[in-house]
């Protein structure tokens, strides 16, 4: 799309009586136009009431997993170790690395299977529509210096120093 144009939706048409076309919300969302879009005959192109947004509002990608303990999200309390921006175009293979790593507490002492599930700025579960999306993840131990600690078993964050 010409930058000129970048925030409106220009239709061209010819029709000798008015018409209506109805667009499914996502579609209509990203047109910048209503679910409902009436054309009148004989007049100059219309313009989209609002501005087009390609990528429908999707501007990360939010990855929630079971394995993390859930930490303050906004306003909320939620597994998400990270989030990913979306900076690519429909079809560009993506690689994402993250440098330094992050290291949050899990949620559980033994784990037999992780749960990650991929949604977008709305809540919804991305459709990957073809490829392959790989999740690598890296444990560490975790390391406290200068005297000896153990967890509790209270589901506690705080550790105690242990008595020798």
């Amino acid at each position: 799309m010409d930058s000129k144009y970048s925030n409106y939706l220009l239709i061209d048409y010819a029709a000798t009586t008015n018409c209506k076309m109805r667009f499914f919300q996502p579609l209509a969302y990203m047109l910048g136009i209503f679910e409902w879009f009436q054309m009148k005959a004989n007049s100059a192109p219309n313009s989209a009431p609002y501005p087009a947004d390609i990528i429908a509002g999707h501007y990360q990608l939010y990855c929630y997993s079971d394995i993390v303990r859930p930490q303050l999200v906004g306003d909320a309390y939620a597994p998400l170790p990270r989030t990913v921006p979306i900076q690519r175009k429909f079809g560009d293979i993506i690689t994402q690395s993250f440098s330094p790593a992050y290291y949050l507490p899990v949620a559980k002492k033994h784990v037999e299977n992780i749960h990650i599930e991929i949604k977008t700025d709305q809540n919804q579960p991305v459709q990957f529509t073809y490829g392959k999306c790989n999740v690598q993840l890296h444990f560490s131990d975790v390391f406290i210096n200068k005297a000896s600690y153990e967890l509790t078993d209270d589901g506690d964050d705080r550790c105690e120093q242990r008595q020798n």
